[in-house]
């Protein structure tokens, strides 16, 4: 069928068509119109029978003007008004569920802000998704110049250069470098090497291991300084053997990690040497026969008074080994002493009975025969 000239010609036809089918409800058009509960399903009741074959596309037009609120609230006034009664009070329903819905999001203001929302969100993630497509952007950037960088470094190596002077442009060993200084390769690897941020820049360490490196010679050389101290404060001895040698000084220091020694026992584990041309006295730890064991320290012995020589760590784990053993010999001492108890009382009860205890099934005699037979 042919389809009318402009946009309100097309309405129109649309109303009358709707109009008369719902009046007299063509194909069930009032019955499928009563069964819809609110706006989208009224709309979609109306393209249903606007789209029936029998039409032929005679209002393939008009039912565009449904997307647009205003013209479908229109439409759909303009259709119930001269029609069928219940059809007038079902869009009244429709209509006043829609406005309590409308009232229950906060009326107007409500709907705004729920818009402003969601229009928020969606601009939220599209920041996210762009940063994100650029940190992945940067990370393959980054990943190929690091494939570049692998990829000159082998060819520099292959041609005998020195690795320092393609990435820094120098060489600490100048001359008496046994690799090639081309002036073709001088610091042709710097700007890539700095822009992936390479720390073993040509072989060397890079500024961490630096670090560290300064930190444990500084370290030393405080320690070194100590010593130093120590010695002169210590050098001066009298004959009595009232100086302190370095060797015990040390000891003394090595002693402070373990636990404290009685004076006694610390002079008791030492030997004095006497220098005879000076006639100086020096102490020395004596030297203890070393027993080969599963852990430092643990000699299999049980005696606690070779556990004041031992690591913290290892007369804990000992003690902790005792009184396990100890604990378990317990447990199996009183399981023996209930089973005992057990059986006398079963011993007395059958004695009582006039019975005897049974035999142990399979029990043998002393001979080791299996018995008659």
């Amino acid at each position: 069928a042919a389809q009318p000239m402009g946009k309100a010609a097309k309405k129109k036809a649309l109303l009358d068509w709707f109009h008369g089918a719902l009046k007299a409800d063509t194909d069930g058009a009032r019955a499928d119109f009563l069964k819809a509960r609110d706006y989208v399903a009224v709309a979609n009741v109306i393209r249903k029978h606007a789209r029936d074959p029998k039409l032929k596309g005679a209002h393939a037009d008009a039912i565009k003007l449904l997307d647009n609120k205003g013209h479908f609230l229109n439409i759909v006034d303009v259709v119930v008004k001269d029609g069928a009664a219940d059809a007038s009070k079902h869009w009244d329903k429709v209509k006043a569920h829609h406005r309590a819905k409308f009232e229950k999001a906060g009326g107007k203001d409500g709907v705004a802000e729920k818009k402003r929302a969601a229009r928020e969100a969606k601009e939220a993630f599209k920041v996210l998704q762009k940063e994100r497509a650029e940190r992945e952007a940067k990370q393959k950037e980054l990943a190929a110049d690091r494939k570049e960088y692998r990829q000159k470094m082998d060819e520099v190596r292959l041609k005998g250069a020195c690795l320092d002077w393609c990435n820094l442009g120098k060489c600490k060993f100048g001359d008496e470098c046994q690799f090639k200084h081309p002036d073709e390769l001088k610091g042709m690897l710097v700007a890539l090497a700095d822009k992936i941020k390479a720390k073993d820049v040509g072989g060397k360490k890079g500024k961490e291991r630096e670090e560290t490196e300064r930190r444990k010679k500084r370290k030393a050389a405080k320690k070194e300084k100590e010593r130093g101290g120590d010695g002169d404060s210590d050098g001066d001895t009298d004959d009595g053997g009232g100086g302190v040698s370095e060797s015990e000084d040390s000891f003394d220091r090595a002693g402070k990690a373990e636990d404290d020694y009685d004076s006694e026992d610390f002079d008791s584990d030492l030997d004095v040497d006497v220098d005879k041309s000076t006639g100086a006295k020096t102490k020395r730890k004596k030297r203890k026969d070393k027993v080969l064991s599963v852990l430092p320290g643990d000699d299999g012995s049980d005696s606690d008074g070779d556990d004041e020589d031992l690591p913290r760590m290892v007369r804990l784990r000992k003690q902790k080994q005792r009184e396990e053993a100890e604990w378990a010999k317990a447990e199996r001492a009183a399981k023996k002493a209930k089973q005992a108890k057990i059986l006398e009382k079963v011993k007395a009860a059958r004695a009582a009975k006039g019975l005897e205890m049974p035999r142990r099934q399979g029990s043998r005699d002393r001979s080791g025969g299996r018995g008659g037979g």
